[in-house]
């Protein structure tokens, strides 16, 4: 019987483990290809192992960490995090990890200390720099919160979540309509088929209205309405 590519990988990965379970690129591969076979358990189990070695590498708590999860294990997940740093403190990925639990746990400033560090480590974190700046709003700091949001979409000009948020930012905070219409606008261009679903409609819709462009603001929400209608 003939493998496939990712069966021949995974059977040279096992192989290798058999010989040294702390290999990490081995463990890493066999993991990867174990989750994206669906097989989620199995990869934990892996790196489970690999990271109960004598020195395991640093990364591998993060990978685990990940698959934890998408299993709804946070508390794991967390521990797994703070060893990827305390194994190498210079990762971007389990710093961020981190900080979106810490954030979802209501730790607020030690989620804004990793957020931080995330972005020190990979300034072109779009999510990181977006995540950090939704903290910043909720403490407050509004005039940050603009600026991180600006900076996460110039990180990733497709990251269209980022620009509804920032359209929407700019009219709460009576700031430039014309401006935050051209941002809104410029997302939804990027987004023909409607990924980001309605929100850049009703986005928009809020920010005619303001604009006292009602019949225009009337047809970007019912347009909203449809796309939501369909993706129900």
């Amino acid at each position: 019987m003939q493998l496939d590519r990712n069966e021949e990988a995974l059977v040279g990965f096992r192989r290798v483990l058999e010989l040294d379970p702390a290999e990490s690129a081995a463990a890493f591969g066999a993991a990867r290809i174990l989750a994206e076979a669906g097989q989620r358990q199995e990869a934990i189990d892996v790196l489970v192992e690999a990271t109960s070695q004598d020195r395991p590498a640093p990364f591998l708590f993060n990978e685990l960490g990940e698959l934890l999860v998408e299993e709804g294990r946070i508390d794991e997940a967390a521990v797994c995090f703070r060893s990827s740093i305390a194994g190498n403190e210079d990762l971007s990925r389990p710093h961020f990890n981190l900080a979106v639990i810490l954030e979802e746990e209501g730790n607020l400033d030690q989620a804004l200390t990793h957020y931080e560090r995330a972005i020190e480590l990979a300034p072109a974190h779009y999510q990181a720099l977006f995540n950090l700046g939704r903290l910043e709003g909720r403490r407050g700091n509004l005039q940050r919160q603009q600026k991180l949001y600006q900076a996460a979409i110039d990180a990733n000009s497709d990251f269209l979540r980022g620009h509804y948020y920032l359209a929407k930012l700019i009219m709460d905070r009576g700031g430039d309509l014309q401006q935050a219409e051209a941002i809104a606008r410029d997302a939804l261009a990027r987004d023909p088929d409607h990924r980001a679903g309605p929100l850049g409609y009703y986005v928009l819709a809020d920010i005619l209205n303001r604009q006292g462009r009602r019949a225009e603001a009337q047809q970007a929400a019912d347009r909203g309405r449809q796309i939501q209608a369909e993706g129900s």
